[in-house]
């Protein structure tokens, strides 16, 4: 496998895990702080219309503190379990 494969699944897993416990914990007593999610991005609004054609522009992205965690574990993971996958040992 890949390096660059192998580092997108682990960031991509670490994301999706980070996700489903920010949604999980979000109305729990003393870990609900975790589950705090920043916004940011392009509104959806901005629209370009050709008559031909309308493009509509918007990007988002909205991300947790556990989102975070799970990145930083992710790396970790990542840097200590890369040489083993990727030589096949």
């Amino acid at each position: 496998m890949r390096k660059n494969v192998y580092f997108f699944i682990i960031m991509a897993g670490a994301l999706l895990i980070g996700a489903v416990l920010a949604h999980a914990i979000q109305g729990a007593v003393g870990l609900g702080w975790l589950a705090y999610t920043i916004h940011f991005g392009l509104p959806s609004d901005i629209h370009l219309d050709l008559n031909v054609l309308t493009l509509t522009f918007g990007f988002t992205v909205d991300i947790s503190l556990i989102q975070v965690f799970m990145l930083v574990i992710g790396f970790i993971v990542y840097f200590n379990t890369v040489k083993k996958v990727t030589e096949g040992k």
